[in-house]
């Protein structure tokens, strides 16, 4: 594996088993999102990442806990392959005040800021405005990304 700093990473067999935790943990809530949704009883709408999980896994196993993400319009995937609340986060698509966001940001704007999950944008490309937010108070503030 190739980390951000184009270092060749050795997958460990630890390493190689958390990810497939992870994708199957993200594959379950969203499998568990998909059957309320269906059942009519979530407010407003979803869009699930089940099957892309790699994507996000892949992606966080190479992070640290002091990385920031942003990510799209599915960012369930994200926020959990980062370490984000699994209660919290289902509590935000009810729209419960326990929520990531206090219930006021649903499916499409999940975040935990705690674990640098800066969140999730219904607007394409919303992202990167957060992104580069996010790097130039880093760099203002002279913290290591």
């Amino acid at each position: 594996m190739k980390t951000a700093q184009n270092k060749t990473e050795k997958l460990t067999k630890e390493k190689a088993s958390w990810m497939y935790q992870k994708m199957v943990e993200i594959r379950k809530f969203e499998d568990e999102v998909h059957q309320i949704f269906a059942k009519g009883v979530l407010p407003g709408f979803v869009h699930l990442y089940a099957g892309e999980e790699a994507v996000a896994v892949g992606m966080c196993a190479h992070l640290n806990d002091s990385d920031s993400i942003t990510s799209t319009h599915r960012g369930h995937g994200h926020c959990i392959a980062k370490g984000g609340d699994l209660d919290g986060m289902m509590a935000e698509l009810f729209g419960k005040v326990t929520g990531l966001g206090k219930g006021k940001g649903g499916s499409m704007h999940i975040a935990d800021l705690d674990k640098g999950i800066l969140g999730a944008n219904g607007i394409v490309g919303g992202g990167f405005p957060l992104a580069c937010g996010s790097a130039l108070t880093a760099k203002y503030k002279k913290q290591k990304m």
